[in-house]
């Protein structure tokens, strides 16, 4: 060994945070003064990182291995050898070290010195123990794999927690994050709309003030990514689709209403105006769009496109279209008389309805038995590698019925008589401020009622014709008709899919 020089650096490294929070790296620095004192030694720089060396790239290991190499310090401190090295390619640059620098490699906490002139037994002795240490990353990286594989399958997410989820420490399980919950929602129902683009999208979310800025990339993840709606793919790219334990944030039907609204407008156009109706009417003569446009920066206007022959020449001013759409928010409107008789009636009728929920949940509790034992069968086939009955397509096909099953079960769960009595007090309750809301209401708010509402708008010269979507038909019915109890289990029925909901502060129409 050449003590020619005392001067020596410390490596102190840990893989994780978790390591770096056990006081590791203080315990790698004391020892490592405790043992240059011993030989005599001065430590002039103590390199203190978190970097796992199993990482192909090692930004920092490279930075220290540079550092030693153009220092003057001769001697290099090392807790053990899996400290400097993990793979075997590491071992050839340690070995540089010493045969091309001259540098004193001391691995303190095992008593292994590797300097030039150490004898062959002295090298096969570190060969051995750093084959070890890679043989352990290797071993371990395999097993984490399999943990991995075996706590998808149960329905456990095995990784990061996605955005708007947390990962649970005690649990170990995913829990929603309320505070983005409801962001989370609004970009599914944003796509769903298909009149947005990821660009519009973050957009809005910025307007309405979300907390959270989230990078363009990442918006597209979370509409394609499945584990909002309770199911997951493991592995990530091509496993199954496994059910999860875990609490899902949208529906399944929101969430393909979402991917085929981002579809159609993949390519969007952006007007200089905001039209509320743009695209929502058809003219009554040709059947063509109704399209509006802004004169002279105030006035807007609608007409046909006139693409067919057409008899309707007529530009009507918007005004007047929303005049007429009033009309019809009024038409829906219920007095406070009527909604208290027809929630009193309703509650009375709750028990016909607990009924029919319990029976369905019953029915698919059972087909689920049913598609567990075949994925359990499946899974075991797969597993004994026989590939004579396609099981891993047939495992692929029971999970995406078990997802959908599931997602069943939970909706109707989740929907409680209590549940519902108190969505549908408040939709009936809302619906006597309906022309009011629609007259305070900006042009992407009143696009959103008409599309609630309203199908089938079609403009005859100045005159608007619509039909209403349940349950606003029924309501609408119900407001002009004394005798409304024979409506009574349509509207129940109804409202289990649709309904009046409060959002941002601002009362709003969508899906209940």
């Amino acid at each position: 060994m050449n003590l020619n020089s005392t001067e020596a650096t410390l490596l102190c490294r840990v893989s994780s945070d978790k390591q770096a929070e056990n006081y590791s790296l203080a315990m790698q620095e004391r020892n490592g003064r405790l043992y240059a004192d011993k030989l005599g030694l001065t430590i002039t720089h103590v390199f203190k990182f978190v970097e796992s060396a199993s990482k192909a790239q090692r930004k920092r290991f490279d930075e220290y291995l540079r550092a030693v190499v153009n220092g003057p310090e001769q001697h290099v401190l090392m807790l053990k050898v899996d400290r400097g090295l993990r793979k075997l390619a590491d071992l050839e640059r340690l070995f540089e070290l010493t045969e091309r620098y001259g540098k004193s490699i001391h691995f303190f906490d095992e008593n292994v010195v590797l300097d030039r002139h150490s004898s062959p037994t002295e090298h096969l002795r570190l060969m051995v123990t750093a084959s070890f240490a890679a043989f352990y990353v290797r071993d371990l990286a395999v097993k984490t794999k399999k943990g991995m594989i075996e706590k998808a399958t149960q329905g456990e997410w095995p990784h990061k927690a996605p955005a708007g989820y947390r990962n649970n420490k005690e649990t170990k399980l995913l829990e929603v994050n309320e505070e983005l919950r409801r962001w989370i929602i609004r970009i599914h129902k944003l796509a769903a709309s298909g009149e947005h683009s990821i660009d519009s999208i973050l957009q809005c979310l910025k307007r309405e003030g979300c907390p959270k800025r989230f990078p363009r990339s990442n918006i597209a993840l979370i509409l394609r990514n499945p584990i909002y709606a309770g199911s997951f793919h493991w592995p990530k790219k091509d496993g199954p689709l496994i059910r999860g334990k875990h609490e899902p944030i949208v529906t399944q039907e929101l969430k393909d209403a979402a991917l085929a609204g981002l579809e159609r407008f993949n390519k969007p156009r952006y007007a200089k105006y905001s039209h509320p109706y743009q695209g929502l009417i058809v003219c009554g003569n040709c059947g063509c769009a109704i399209v509006t446009e802004t004169k002279k920066k105030r006035f807007v206007y609608a007409h046909c496109t006139w693409r067919r022959p057409c008899e309707n020449r007529a530009y009507v001013k918007q005004e007047m279209i929303d005049s007429q759409f009033e009309a019809v928010f009024r038409r829906i409107q219920l007095d406070a008389p009527l909604i208290k008789q027809i929630v009193a009636q309703m509650e009375k009728k709750s028990s016909e309805l607990v009924a029919d929920q319990m029976a369905k949940i019953a029915q698919l509790k059972q087909e689920q038995g049913k598609l567990n034992a075949r994925i359990s069968n499946a899974m075991d086939a797969v597993a004994d590698g026989d590939e004579t009955g396609g099981w891993k397509m047939k495992l692929r096909e029971y999970h995406a019925r078990a997802a959908v099953n599931q997602n069943e079960q939970r909706a109707l769960e989740s929907a409680s008589p209590a549940d519902f009595m108190a969505k549908a007090r408040r939709a009936l309750e809302l619906t006597k401020d309906l022309s009011t809301i629609w007259k305070r209401a900006e042009a992407d708010r009143r696009r959103e009622l008409v599309k609630t509402v309203c199908s089938n708008c079609t403009l005859n010269g100045e005159k608007l014709s619509v039909s209403l979507r349940k349950p606003f038909d029924i309501m609408a019915e119900m407001a002009s008709c004394p005798n409304w109890r024979p409506l009574l289990s349509q509207i129940r029925t109804a409202l289990l899919a649709n309904g009046i909901e409060t959002y941002s502060g601002r009362s709003r129409i969508s899906p209940l």
